[in-house]
């Protein structure tokens, strides 16, 4: 028998601790309402139970955990929040209402007669800390966080799908690079935006399902697909947003990157076999160009049983290594390969795009990394109001038309 080594290259296209076993998952979210939690089997990730639904949100990084407390606060008065006791200050004591405090532990209030100055009520004493600087908050609500194991943590409902989970940091450090990129080109960095990244990651997961049956580790070759094009809520990024009821945007731009997770395999096989893979990408990507948009859903389709097709004739192999990328590599292979991509290039370094959002999905050792760019506008949009400007009629972005000073559908 001898052995072949199959090497994978990068496919690139344009494109303290609690057990609670014997309570309910109810009763456990409920207790642990308005906690911060800690993972002590990983890597310490941390979690908030927002007493208001009992789900828990992912933290994620400093600026990702601020970002996430002023977006779940709720707005309380300067008089309401004196009756909650400041931790280790008593100056205000006789305004201190201990059943008020008791009622609202757990939650992030935001100062709505100051400048949104945010506040957690920590659980255990009803009292509140005040949460500054992004660091300076997260560093806090570890130090109050509580441990929790892999399973107990299971048992409370995420807000996040296990994608936004898993990947939010990838997404968050691929966003992190481009803007790093246009800053080297002087321009301003992206805004990240999560309801564009919401969009990018459905794409993203719609072409990791479309894979699943073009993917398989125990076979010599695979023939994944990427494309912009979509057909489960838009055909390109625009439909996609609008679908979504994101419109404030004058114009948008997509880049997609199809990275294996897989750096290098050993394995062991008498059979001699060619993957039949060459030209499939460029006759593919001319029958979309070539193709009316009303066509393009059925040469996805057909593309897709002429893969599972020629994925059926591989001959099964005896797996021996399996040498896999590290997220920094996947991330860094992702970008490089954008920026040496003229076209992504070109998206990445659009001066008239200020944010963007990024969904990353895996399946079967290959992530879909979908990036989308808008030139967020408060005007001209759909819904919105019509654009204004000396010498001018009011306005919209096309295709739309201005009716009594809001942007409507012509027609």
């Amino acid at each position: 028998m001898k052995k072949n080594i199959l090497k994978i290259f990068i496919l690139f296209f344009l494109f303290s601790l609690i057990s609670a076993s014997q309570v309910s998952a109810e009763t456990l979210s409920s207790r642990l309402s308005g906690k911060i939690l800690l993972q002590v089997e990983s890597h310490g990730e941390s979690w908030y139970v927002n007493p208001v639904d009992k789900k828990r949100y992912y933290m994620g990084r400093p600026l990702d955990a601020f970002n996430l407390m002023r977006e779940l606060g709720i707005g309380i008065t300067d008089n309401d929040l004196s009756k909650i006791p400041v931790i280790n200050d008593n100056s205000e004591e006789e305004k201190v209402d201990l059943n008020f405090a008791e009622k609202h532990k757990g939650k992030i209030f935001l100062q709505v007669e100051q400048n949104g100055e945010a506040w957690y009520i920590n659980p255990d004493n009803s009292q509140r800390y005040f949460l500054g600087r992004p660091l300076d908050a997260f560093n806090l609500m570890r130090e109050l966080g509580l441990g929790i194991t892999n399973n107990d943590l299971n048992r409370i409902q995420s807000a996040l799908s296990n994608s936004e989970f898993l990947f939010s940091e990838m997404e968050s450090d691929i966003h992190d690079l481009i803007n790093i990129e246009r800053t080297k080109e002087g321009l301003e960095s992206l805004l990240w935006n999560s309801e564009v990244a919401k969009v990018a990651r459905e794409h993203s997961a719609n072409l990791a399902e479309e894979n699943k049956i073009l993917t398989e580790l125990g076979v010599i070759c695979n023939y994944p697909m990427i494309h912009h094009e979509g057909y489960e809520f838009g055909l390109y990024q625009s439909e996609r947003l609008n679908n979504r009821d994101v419109y404030y945007f004058g114009s948008s731009g997509e880049n997609i990157a199809l990275i294996p997770r897989i750096k290098k395999i050993s394995y062991q096989s008498e059979a001699v076999y060619e993957c039949s893979n060459k030209n499939l990408e460029s006759t593919f990507k001319s029958k979309l160009n070539n193709s009316p948009e009303e066509g393009k859903e059925n040469i996805i389709q057909e593309e897709i049983e002429l893969r599972q097709n020629l994925l059926s004739q591989n001959p099964e192999v005896e797996i021996i290594e399996t040498i896999f990328n590290t997220d920094n590599e996947v991330i860094d292979d992702a970008v490089v390969g954008w920026m040496n991509s003229p076209g992504h290039r070109k998206n990445i370094l659009t001066a008239d795009y200020n944010e963007a959002g990024i969904g990353i999905a895996e399946i079967n050792n290959y992530f879909f990394i979908t990036q989308v760019f808008i030139k967020k506008v408060d005007c001209g949009y759909l819904g919105g109001p019509c654009c204004k400007k000396n010498g001018y009629l009011p306005y919209c972005y096309v295709p739309m038309s201005c009716e009594e000073n809001i942007c409507k559908e012509k027609g």
